[in-house]
């Protein structure tokens, strides 16, 4: 089921990436590397292929275009995910 609200979110995700998708170059290796213990990955899939990036999640909330993907898939999740 789609309801106007949860297009309008999707549309701010796809939004959001745009810039940061932009800003961060495309991964070339077959596989992504090891994910450090207490890091978060944030990882965009993109018609040009992967684009990620990873750190702490406090530096991931900091990064003012990790954010704004963050805040946008987290308010996609809020109307879409059922509340237990």
């Amino acid at each position: 089921m789609s309801t106007p609200a949860a297009l309008d979110a999707a549309k701010a995700v796809i939004e959001a990436v745009g810039p940061l998708a932009r800003m961060v170059g495309t991964w070339e290796e077959p596989d992504l590397p090891a994910l450090p213990v207490d890091h978060a990955r944030l990882l965009l899939l993109t018609p040009g292929g992967f684009r990620f990036g990873q750190g702490p999640p406090d530096s991931l909330w900091a990064d003012p275009g990790a954010a704004a993907v963050l805040d946008a898939a987290t308010a996609l999740l809020q109307l879409v995910v059922p509340d237990p």
